[in-house]
């Protein structure tokens, strides 16, 4: 009896330490802190889909109003890790606008970190670009890809680029005119009441640097776009109305007002080009008889 109830004894024991054991070689859990402020200025804005949820935080109670208001670059952010968190077993909770504390298996931590850094890659590699239009008479006009030194005056437009990230470039003036006049006819009196538009006059492109083989002298570049020269001329004609009172009359008085015309010139270019040289990528009709506009463009790659 004796034997066989320290054999008993024995495989409790056994069952224990193997019970032990076991849970002792579970993966570990832990909670770490992530900043992902650093690519606000980064991400592109957000696409509309459909991304998994953090927990914690998705299910936002701010109303839609305030949502709409909020900047996209932040929503890009949660979006990345909305992508990212889709296919791991992690707990994230959103703390602060790019700031996340997120608990699970170190494995999972592990491969949150390779992708994140990844991601980073992909906008580590930037170009400062200078972009460059002017006007020169027709018969001076260079070819496209040809080196060129700008003729005064020149618009220049000086930014910074990450690869193949296309990027939006505007340098335009805003002109505000009359669209439109209707009659306000009061007792004994009457007015005019004026509808206004505006239309732009500048450069409007996005940018694509890096965009296909580079090699260390040469870098292709994208510029895709338009160029628009807004006109206001002066227009009159009639304005109609009526009084009121005792008698009813038809007035018609003669009114002028400013409207544009606008000329739009399309652009666009891929080329490769040489590190720091400007170079033509575009030439187009000018706005004046006998005069030709060229878009240039010098780009160069940063060190990291």
């Amino acid at each position: 009896m004796t034997s066989r109830r320290t054999s008993i004894m024995l495989l409790s024991l056994a069952a224990c330490t193997v019970m032990t054991t076991v849970a002792n070689a579970s993966p570990s859990t832990s909670w770490k802190l992530y900043d992902l402020r650093d690519l606000f200025g980064q991400l592109p804005p957000p696409a509309r889909v459909e991304t998994p949820a953090l927990s914690g935080y998705a299910r936002s109670s701010e109303p839609p109003a305030l949502r709409e208001r909020s900047k996209p670059t932040p929503d890009s952010v949660d979006k990345l890790m909305g992508r990212l968190l889709g296919n791991l077993s992690l707990d994230a909770t959103k703390l602060f606008p790019g700031v996340y504390g997120i608990e699970g298996e170190e494995a999972e931590h592990d491969t949150l970190s390779i992708m994140l850094e990844q991601v980073r890659s992909l906008y580590r590699e930037r170009y400062e670009v200078e972009l460059l239009w002017y006007s020169v008479p027709t018969k001076q006009s260079p070819g496209i890809g040809d080196p060129v030194t700008p003729a005064a005056p020149v618009h220049r437009h000086r930014l910074i680029v990450p690869r193949r990230t296309p990027t939006e470039v505007a340098q335009v003036s805003l002109h505000t005119y009359v669209s439109g006049i209707a009659p306000v006819v009061a007792t004994g009196a009457m007015g005019y009441a004026s509808e206004t538009r505006r239309e732009e006059s500048g450069l409007r492109v996005s940018i694509l640097a890096g965009a296909g083989h580079e090699t260390e002298s040469a870098i292709p570049i994208q510029i895709d776009g338009v160029l628009r020269q807004v006109t206001m001329g002066k227009m009159s004609g009639p304005a109609k109305g009526k009084t009121s009172g005792e008698v009813a009359t038809d007035e018609t008085r003669s009114m002028a007002i400013e409207l544009p015309t606008v000329s739009v010139r399309s652009i666009r270019s891929l080329l490769h080009v040489e590190s720091g040289k400007p170079t033509a990528l575009a030439v187009v009709d000018g706005f004046t008889s006998g005069e030709c506009i060229v878009v240039a463009a010098s780009v160069r790659r940063l060190s990291q």
